[in-house]
Parts: structure tokens; C-alpha cells; sequence
């Protein structure tokens, strides 16, 4: 792909991705097909600033969990109300890490 387009990518981007992938993302986005770029602004990417702010307003029910397409976790903080808190806790601090894990991840059909 066209190193302008990549930049842009990665420059509008790059929060979305965890830091230690963002090396490894521009190589793959350098190596694929001008035609695929296209497809590639399709992708929805979860903002991790906003999967934060749900967890603190809605983390207890799961709603976290929910929004990052795993809903046999949110499921089951829904019904342990938040693993009687400690899960609610322990997902304040992960949940911003597992939205960025979760976009890279979704870009790995188009990109690999």
C-alpha cells in the first residue's frame, strides 16, 4: 500500500492499537493491496477511552464485556453482579487493554 495512506492510517489510528503492535500493524498495512484499503475503513474500532467510561458507569452488569462482542462474560458479570465486585474492579484496569487487543485482532482478516 501507498506509504501516504499508511501514515494516515496510523496517525488517525494508532490509539486504537496496543503500542507493542504498532510496529508489526505498519509492516502488514505496507504489504497489502491498494484495493484492500478500502475495506480496511470499514473496520470498526471500539474507542478504549469510551469502553472505560462504560465500565465505570455500567461495568457491574457487563455492559463492558458486551460492547467488545464477548457476551458469555457479560453475560456472566450480568448475573454475579460484577463477580460480586471484584470482577467489576479488576476490569476497570483491563478493559482499556482488551479493546486495544480486541481492534488489533479485528484487523487481522484484512491485514494478514
Amino acid at each position: 500500500m501507498d506509504m501516504a495512506k499508511v501514515d494516515l492510517y496510523m496517525t488517525a489510528n494508532a490509539r486504537y492499537f496496543p503500542t507493542a503492535s504498532l510496529a508489526r500493524l505498519r509492516k502488514r498495512l505496507e504489504d497489502i493491496d491498494n484495493d484492500r484499503f478500502g475495506v480496511l475503513q470499514t473496520v470498526k474500532l471500539t474507542d478504549p477511552t469510551l469502553a472505560l467510561i462504560v465500565s465505570i458507569l455500567f461495568g457491574y452488569v457487563g455492559i463492558d464485556r458486551l460492547l467488545l462482542g464477548q457476551y458469555g462474560l457479560g453475560v456472566g458479570k450480568l448475573l454475579t453482579v460484577g463477580g460480586l465486585g471484584f470482577w467489576y474492579l479488576i476490569d476497570l484496569f483491563l478493559i482499556f487493554g482488551a479493546t486495544k487487543k480486541k481492534n488489533y485482532q479485528s484487523l487481522g482478516i484484512i491485514v494478514s
